[in-house]
C-alpha cells in the first residue's frame, strides 16, 4: 500500500491491509540492515479506516500519514501507539484530497500535495503543514510530489512529464524567484526521489498502455493473472467483498494491476 524509509535508513514503515477490500489497515515497521529486512515486522497501530495512505517519517521518532479520500493527516510515534490527528478538514462535496507527503523540517513540518478535480481537470498544489498546530501554508500552485533537497531547493512534478526546481526560504515559507525546469520528456508516472548527494531516481511510463493486464496478489505476494483481455486499464477499484474489480474506480494501481 504505502511505504517510507526512516531518515537514518534503519527502518521501513508501511501500511498493510488485513483484508482484500482494504477496509482494515495497520501501520507496521521493519528493521533494515543495508536495505535488507533483519527481523519480522512490528505492528505500530491499527488505522481507523481502510484505503490508501501516503506516509513519510517526519523524523526518526514519528511517522506521518495522509489518508486517501479523507481530509485527515495523522502522526504516529515510531514506537507505536494511538494515531494523533494533525488536522482534519470538513469533507468537501467534490473530489479534494491529500496526495503524496514528504518531510520538511524534521519533527516540525511536512510538504504535502493537495489535489482537486475541477471541471474534469485535476488541479494540484503544494502546501506546508505544521505538525504541532495543523496550520496549512500554501506554497506552490500547479505542482505536486514535493521534496526538499540540498541547499534549500524544492523539487516537484509539474504535469506528468516535467520536474521543476525552486528555491525555498524555510523562514518565510515562500518560493524565491521562478521555478526552473530540470527534466522534461517521457512520462514520469508521478514517481521520483532525490538522494542527499543529488542523484535523481525516477520511474518512467511507456506511452502505450494498451497492453496492460490485471492480476491478483495472493497472501504470499505472488501474482495470479485475471482472465481479462489486455487493454489500457487505469483506475482500479475492488468491490467490498473482494470478489470483483471495477475499471471505472478512482483508486489507481493499488497492487492489483500490472
Amino acid at each position: 500500500m504505502g511505504a517510507a524509509i526512516s531518515p537514518d535508513g534503519r527502518w521501513v514503515a508501511f501500511t498493510a491491509a488485513k483484508d482484500r477490500a482494504q477496509s482494515r489497515v495497520t501501520l507496521k515497521k521493519m528493521a533494515l540492515d543495508d536495505g535488507r529486512p533483519i527481523e519480522s515486522a512490528e505492528t505500530l497501530c491499527e488505522l481507523a479506516t481502510g484505503g490508501w495512505y501516503s506516509l513519510c517519517w517526519s523524523s526518526t521518532r514519528e511517522i506521518v500519514l495522509a489518508a486517501d479520500w479523507q481530509q485527515t493527516i495523522f502522526a504516529v510515534s515510531a514506537g507505536g501507539g494511538e494515531p494523533r490527528v494533525v488536522l482534519k478538514d470538513e469533507q468537501s462535496k467534490g473530489i479534494d484530497t491529500w496526495g503524496e507527503i514528504r518531510p520538511l523540517v524534521a519533527g516540525k513540518s511536512i510538504l504535502a500535495s493537495r489535489w482537486a478535480l475541477v471541471d474534469k481537470t485535476i488541479k494540484e498544489r503544494i502546501e506546508v503543514v505544521d505538525l504541532a498546530s495543523g496550520e496549512r501554508t500554501p506554497l506552490l500552485q500547479n505542482a505536486g510530489s514535493p521534496q526538499l533537497v540540498a541547499d534549500g531547493y524544492l523539487i516537484a512534478r509539474r504535469n506528468p512529464n516535467t520536474l521543476i526546481a525552486a528555491r525555498l526560504d524555510l523562514r518565510t515559507l515562500k518560493i524565491i524567484g521562478e521555478p526552473i525546469t530540470v527534466f522534461s520528456g517521457g512520462s514520469l508516472s508521478g514517481r521520483f526521489s532525490v538522494s542527499n548527494n543529488g542523484t535523481l531516481a525516477m520511474t518512467m511510463g511507456s506511452g502505450d498502455n494498451s497492453g496492460r493486464r490485471l492480476m491478483w496478489l495472493d497472501e504470499q505476494g505472488q501474482p495470479r493473472p485475471v482472465d481479462t483481455p489486455p487493454r489500457a486499464y487505469s483506475g482500479i477499484a475492488i468491490s467490498p467483498d473482494g470478489a470483483r474489480g471495477d475499471e471505472s474506480g478512482i483508486v489507481e494501481h493499488r497492487g492489483t494491476a500490472d
